[in-house]
């Protein structure tokens, strides 16, 4: 082989690998951010309200506040239809290819929820920003006030139904082996001691993670994939996983962290403000 085409055949090898690295890529760090934050397929996503974005923001981000991928009816816990999100990527000026780089201030509920939106709406290359907005801008990241002016896109979502859970589909799950519930809300509220739902307890089989335990002593970050290990140790990768907490953040966090762990997990949207509200489904309580 002659050593213009081996250099050709390395070349592409290592775009490809490159390009899987990425799509995989749960968690950047600022390090990488800085370093590929000039790329035309990078878009940073500022998932904080609008009024923090306007005060500033990473330098090219676009604002797409985590309350808008709510539905807007009286029930907010839902997940806004699929209508209202093509609408809200186009304007934003999202690309189904791009890569998106998810931020918040910090606490991450906000970045795992727009995530898990991102993944249930069928896009591919997705990662969550390893610091908040304040730890970038502690650290000298550039920052702006000035909105990047962005070309509305042809953006097409597709449904997959597998990182969604419904109140019919997690009700089945109770009742099935191959099926873990994961209970991201605090300890309190699991046993039965708090609830913002008519009725407290936990839904039957669940177990309880709360989703305040991925974070490291900084809040900034998430624990290490070997310590997020640990703590989902005692669930079977060949189980299918369903987290829920009260309205759907945390429930994102546990799922963003499950998914880095590779497990096949759905977040269940309705979480206990739905079940904890319908009296024709079945609860558990320890108190």
């Amino acid at each position: 082989m002659s050593y213009p085409r081996l250099t050709l055949l390395l070349s592409l090898t290592v775009c490809a690998v490159t390009h899987a690295a990425a799509e995989n890529m749960f968690m950047v760090d600022q390090a990488w951010l800085r370093a590929n934050l000039a790329r035309d397929d990078v878009v940073v996503v500022d998932t904080r309200e609008p009024e923090a974005f306007a005060a500033g923001h990473i330098e090219g981000a676009v604002s797409l506040p985590v309350a808008a991928t709510y539905s807007q009816e009286a029930r907010t816990d839902l997940l806004a239809p699929i209508s209202v999100i093509k609408e809200l990527l186009r304007e934003t000026g999202i690309r189904n290819e791009d890569h998106l780089v998810l931020y918040d201030d910090g606490d991450f509920d906000d970045a795992a929820r727009v995530f898990w939106v991102f993944e249930v709406y069928g896009h591919r290359r997705i990662s969550i920003l390893n610091d908040g907005f304040d730890a970038w801008a502690a650290q000298t990241g550039p920052t702006t006030r000035q909105a990047r002016p962005r070309k509305r896109s042809s953006y097409l979502p597709s449904v997959n139904p597998r990182r969604l859970a419904t109140k019919r589909s997690t009700q089945i799950a109770t009742q099935s082996d191959e099926v873990v519930l994961i209970d991201a809300r605090s300890e309190a509220e699991y046993l039965g001691l708090q609830s913002i739902a008519a009725r407290r307890g936990h839904i039957p089989s669940a177990r309880n993670i709360p989703a305040t335990g991925l974070i490291a002593g900084t809040r900034t970050q998430f624990r290490s994939l070997a310590e997020l290990g640990r703590m989902f140790d005692d669930i079977p990768r060949n189980k299918q996983v369903i987290t829920y907490c009260n309205k759907g953040q945390y429930a994102a966090m546990a799922y963003f962290t499950l998914r880095s762990l590779g497990y096949d997990v759905a977040a269940y949207d309705g979480s206990w403000y739905e079940w904890g509200n319908d009296h024709s489904l079945p609860i558990e309580r320890e108190h």
